[in-house]
């Protein structure tokens, strides 16, 4: 051997141990595992060869069946419906503007009414020719030329509009030389040239004797007034008359559209008070009636509303004709009703969630679960009670109202069951 045999030879010596010892130290512990999991086994599978039939049958029955209970509790039954309802202006008016004399075509020139601007009495509503529309508060539409020396309802009208405004005069209901002044710095302060006509001396004169101030006071010079040949007048197509103000612009012409059309609306106006209102189908009008009180959700804020009417509204198959229809087969419409709100609503909120509360039981009842209650013939209903001790007992009583797999109870004796009891639903 030479002395390079002679160093691989103990090199080997030395390695080879190393490995065997390690994996006699691996195999020992999963020898011991498995020896007991099959030691395990091996006992199981004896103690269930040797098992009895009674305990083979105790192993595969079913639990012992005992009472499902349910707790009695107080309070009102109360039916809950709810509408999709939609927010809209309390009243609308519909305008038609006036063309102007003389003019051949009438355009919306400047001053357009934008939807949802509020429009006040006084102000210029929009600009028809390059002239002034003014909006007045009155009951009726305006049907002439109003100026100095005239008399009459529209003459009142645009008086109070004047004094709304600030002007100093006594709304008599003659237009006299006050009036006129007021009128000239009515169309002044809104950069416009108020239109005139020609005046005799006459009728200034008994213009300017005939108006006073409302503490009596004569107003107007007679020197002036007489001088002069002609006095401003408010022009039929330059002021429109509105019900109700301040309003809200619901639509209205842009510049440049024509106005004046026979039978076209050119402004929508919607008073600043909002309403809800709700279509509701003959199958849900048993769930709200005129007079109560709903509740109104808008983005997660809830108020309250007073349902002030409710109107049929016929289908467009309604309207169609009736010829070859039996009264049995009229078709039923949709009802719309009408709810005031006890707190003001934004118009813009378009669409709102009514709620409306039908009381079944009115009074602070027992309600226990409607499966609960036992019917034992006749007018007999009876409840189980389970009692402190554990036993089960019968009591009888009177339904009063049940809703939604609830019912409301009124026991035979008072003390016989009570909030926080338990009762019977099931075994």
């Amino acid at each position: 051997m030479t002395g390079a045999d002679s160093t691989d030879v103990e090199i080997e010596r030395v390695i080879a141990p190393f490995p065997r010892r390690t994996a006699e130290r691996r195999v020992k512990p999963f020898v011991i595992l498995l020896s007991a999991v099959l030691a395990l086994g091996a006992g199981w599978a004896l103690a269930t060869i040797f098992q009895s039939p009674t305990q083979r049958d105790a192993a595969t029955a079913p639990p012992t069946s005992g009472p499902v209970l349910a707790t009695v509790s107080t309070g009102n039954l109360v039916r809950q419906t709810d509408f999709s309802g939609s927010v809209v202006p309390e009243n609308e008016e519909s305008l038609s503007l006036a063309i102007p004399s003389g003019a051949l075509r009438s355009v919306v020139t400047g001053r357009p009414v934008t939807q949802g601007m509020t429009v006040n009495t006084g102000q210029v509503l929009t600009e028809v020719n390059g002239r002034p529309v003014f909006v007045v508060q009155s009951a009726f539409p305006f049907y002439r030329d109003v100026g100095l020396g005239d008399q009459g309802p529209d003459v009142v009208a645009i008086q109070e509009t004047l004094k709304h405004l600030g002007y100093s005069l006594n709304a008599d209901g003659e237009f006299g030389a006050q009036t006129e002044t007021a009128v000239r710095e009515w169309y002044s302060r809104n950069e416009y040239t108020p239109a005139t006509r020609d005046v005799d001396n006459e009728s200034n004169l008994r213009a300017s004797d005939s108006e006073q101030t409302d503490d009596g006071q004569q107003t107007g010079d007679a020197s002036e007034v007489t001088r002069a040949t002609s006095a401003a007048f408010v022009p039929f197509s330059e002021v429109v008359g509105v019900t109700i103000l301040p309003s809200v612009s619901l639509s209205a012409l842009p510049v440049g559209d024509a106005v004046g059309a026979d039978g076209k609306t050119d402004i929508v106006l919607g008073s600043t008070t909002t309403i809800v209102t709700v279509e509701v189908v003959p199958a849900d009008l048993t769930a709200i009636a005129q007079g109560s009180e709903v509740s109104i959700e808008i983005d997660g804020q809830v108020s309250t509303g007073t349902v002030s009417s409710i109107e049929l509204s016929e289908s467009p198959l309604q309207e169609e004709s009736t010829i070859d229809r039996n009264e049995s087969d009229e078709i039923p419409g949709t009802s719309i009703v009408t709810v005031i709100p006890s707190d003001p609503i934004q118009a813009s909120h378009a669409t709102v969630r009514v709620v409306a509360s039908q009381i079944i039981v009115d009074q602070d009842a027992l309600l226990v679960p409607t499966i609960a209650v036992i019917d034992r013939g006749d007018t007999n209903q009876v409840v189980i009670v389970r009692r402190s001790g554990g036993e089960l007992t019968e009591v009888e009583v009177t339904v009063l109202g049940a809703l939604d797999g609830i019912t409301a109870i009124l026991p035979s004796s008072p003390s016989s069951i009570q909030d926080g009891d338990q009762v019977r639903v099931g075994s």
